[in-house]
């Protein structure tokens, strides 16, 4: 092209740089832009504006009416955008090169330079891959735009900084980069327009389905931005604008988004524009080091997940130091970010796709290479029909941003996934991801964190450390605390049952004291870390044994029934739901013989002392599953002749298979268990879903679906209905109202 391909020149103190750019419109140069607004700038200095530059100024004012004027209509791309149905270009970009007219005035060599954006736009143009992408029109973003996130002062600050003379402008600098990490001249205004309206153009028009998914090159970026204070190098947020502008304008078709923060910096202002936006999800990960790095507070940490409706949709990853690599990354997006993301189901998905994790940059000092931002690239296009636009925002060695920025725009153009450079996560990122998904697996169903996690003791060894069984301990507290604290005893076990020893425990006098016993079959819930306390340390807090025989234990002896307590020692693993196709009843296959001896046991314990309970009348029998134990008296109930002296059977299951009659049980027995039972079972459980509005199998017992995922949380959230029942199958008056 001869002259539509304008050539202009920037100094960055060694060389010049020359600028190529495909705009058509004729740009006017940065010294007629200067003297135009030498004309206007008003006398003083910017001692009025605010570190957020947020200010009251009349928008009606002449000046403003001349400014308005100079910009509209300036930067539309070459490419004339045909609108309608998703055409040959699948990928679309913005970009113009007006937009590296926001320059430091005193420092040429400052990290958020204009070259930042030319070499992106240099490296996809030589690596051929612009042709085949769609060129978006840039637009400058119109101020209700803005306000969509920011309020009125954040816009009247920053357009009136277009108003001062150069000098002044020079002279306040230095005092907005101390106080507020900014940067201005006289043309910042209309670069932080434009690239605020390019992030709007991209993300219409692959809402609008003209593209697939998309590039915003543009600067200045934006996730420092609050709502009411620009920062950071940024002036509005270009994410979050463009995010609301989504939502405004395609409500039926764009209800929930994603915006996925991978720069190294926390995006404060992006967060706080959705802290209470139930609709929007904003996941970041970023250098935390206890709150020391920018932005310097303790917003970014794991703990910070929003408020109100909002709570539990900010996720942020809070790297604890400097040096994590692509490993890193792609291990929180396995086992955090990607299970929150499919679990959410987004509409739509922004990538604020800062660069300065990247390896080489001065300000990440991080190891992200162009293959560990190709993989997490690749994995987000694979949500919502891969509708996601990647909009810039940091990045500080520009050699190595347009190397990040080229295998991220070969992967949306499904060209090739550069391969990672490694693919051995850190203990570090291992133990952050934990603690994170510890956090907010109370909002995630999806994320399951091991209930103990295994050490690197080595126990092979001839010279290993001592240690204590699991068992022997627990059987200690049964045996003191739990004996002393509620009047039982231990029953002594045939030598076959040498496992379960210390394990069972029963009331005094359980032979003809009472008129009720209460037969509880169960495991002790879990083993778990604890979660640590704010300020406490990762590794500095205790394990805890969950107990789930207490509640029980003190309802039986409040009631004054007799109790025969079974604990089912197992392994102490995380249970993933609706992933038990091979799994065989109650346990994995390699439990199963501990399982045969648990039936082993509680059928003796059935024969030599539940049923020969005899108080002055015939003793009523309650029988209690949980979790493991669910399955064990369903065995019982099945190979003993328990329906005259059961009259309940309370099951609380887990996501193990569902505890049943064997179907070739004789159909009496199936009806009698479908009539005395109650089982309370996770709604998602992999049984209710697969029978939906089928009519239930008796052998299955008279199912209720619950919210709570975990045995122990039904237990305790539903411990009065599960007493009312048995009180109610037992004949007992019904309990006055609370």
């Amino acid at each position: 092209m001869a002259e539509s391909s304008r050539s202009a020149q920037w100094t960055n103190g060694q060389r010049a740089i020359v600028v190529i750019d495909d705009d058509d419109v004729a740009m006017p140069s940065a010294s007629t832009y200067a003297a135009g607004r030498q004309a206007h700038s008003p006398a003083g200095s910017l001692t009025n504006l605010t570190p957020a530059m947020s200010v009251t100024t009349s928008s009606n004012s002449s000046d403003d009416r001349d400014l308005v004027g100079m910009t509209n209509g300036i930067g539309l791309g070459a490419r004339e955008e045909a609108s309608g149905a998703l055409d040959e270009f699948r990928t679309g970009y913005v970009y113009s090169s007006e937009m590296m007219l926001h320059s430091n005035p005193i420092d040429p060599e400052h990290p958020e330079r204009p070259v930042r954006i030319y070499k992106i736009f240099r490296k996809l143009q030589e690596n051929s891959l612009l042709q085949h992408m769609k060129r978006i029109k840039i637009r400058e973003v119109t101020k209700d735009e803005v306000m969509l996130v920011h309020d009125q002062g954040i816009w009247d600050g920053v357009e009136r900084t277009a108003l001062y003379h150069p000098d002044i402008i020079k002279e306040q600098v230095p005092r907005l980069e101390n106080l507020s990490s900014l940067y201005i001249n006289e043309h910042s205004a209309f670069a932080a327009r434009l690239s605020c309206g390019g992030a709007i153009e991209l993300c219409d028009a692959i809402a609008s389905g003209r593209i697939r998914n998309g590039f915003a090159i543009v600067r200045p970026p934006g996730h420092h931005a609050e709502p009411n204070k620009s920062m950071g190098f940024c002036f509005y947020n270009n994410v979050a604008v463009a995010t609301r502008y989504l939502q405004q304008k395609y409500p039926q078709t764009i209800r929930k988004i994603l915006i996925l923060d991978w720069d190294v910096h926390h995006g404060n202002g992006t967060q706080r524009a959705f802290e209470n936006d139930a609709e929007v999800l904003y996941v970041s990960l970023h250098r935390y080091e206890g709150g020391a790095f920018y932005p310097g507070s303790k917003y970014g940490n794991y703990d910070s997940a929003g408020t109100g409706p909002g709570e539990g949709k900010s996720v942020n990853v809070p790297w604890p130091t400097k040096g994590m690599g692509d490993a890193d990354y792609m291990y929180a997006f396995h086992h955090l970010v990607m299970p929150i993301a499919l679990e959410f189901a987004p509409d739509f998905v922004i990538i604020s796709a800062g660069f300065d994790a990247a390896e080489g940059d001065p300000i990440g000092e991080s190891r992200v290479t162009p293959g560990g931002y190709a993989q997490m690239t690749h994995a987000l296009t694979s949500l919502c029909d891969g509708k996601v636009a990647v909009v810039l925002e940091g990045g500080y060695n520009p050699d190595a941003v347009a190397d990040s920025a080229h295998a991220v725009t070969e992967v949306i153009l499904a060209r090739r996934t550069v391969e990672p450079k490694e693919t051995v996560a850190s203990t570090i990122a291992a133990n952050t991801v934990r603690e994170v998904c510890r956090f907010h697996q109370r909002y995630w169903k999806s994320l399951k964190v091991p209930d103990l996690e295994a050490d690197d003791v080595d126990f092979d060894t001839h010279d290993a450390p001592p240690s204590v069984c699991i068992e022997d301990l627990l059987s200690e507290y049964r045996n003191s605390v739990l004996s002393d604290r509620f009047d039982l005893f231990e029953v002594p076990l045939p030598e076959a049952d040498v496992h379960f020893s210390g394990q069972v425990l029963c009331s005094e006098g359980i032979l003809e004291r009472f008129a009720t016993v209460v037969f509880f079959v169960h495991d002790m819930g879990n083993l778990r870390s604890g979660r640590p306390r704010l300020g406490s340390t990762i590794e500095g807090e205790a394990m805890r044994l969950v107990d789930a025989s207490s509640l029980v234990m003190s309802y039986v002896r409040d009631k004054a029934y007799g109790l025969v307590d079974m604990n089912i020692m197992r392994e102490f693993r995380a249970v993933k739901p609706h992933a038990h196709d091979a799994m065989p009843r109650a346990a994995l296959s390699d439990d199963t013989d501990r399982i045969a001896e648990a039936n082993e046991a509680a059928a003796f314990v059935w024969d030599n002392i539940v049923s020969l309970a005899r108080a002055s009348t015939a003793t009523k029998i309650v029988m209690i599953g949980f979790g493991t134990g669910c399955d064990v008296l369903t065995s019982l109930i099945q190979a003993r002749d328990v329906e005259t002296q059961v009259k309940a059977v309370v099951n609380i299951v887990g996501y193990n298979e569902m505890p049943r009659i064997d179907p070739t049980a004789e159909l009496a027995k199936k009806k009698w268990y479908y009539t005395k039972s109650k089982v309370l079972a996770p709604a998602d459980h992999r049984h209710i879903l697969e029978r939906g509005d089928s009519v239930p199998l008796k052998r299955f017992g008279k199912i209720t679906p619950v919210d709570d995922v975990a045995p122990i949380n039904i237990l305790s959230h539903r411990f009065g209905e599960i007493t009312s029942f048995i009180e109610k199958k037992l004949n007992l008056p019904p309990r006055p109202p609370a």
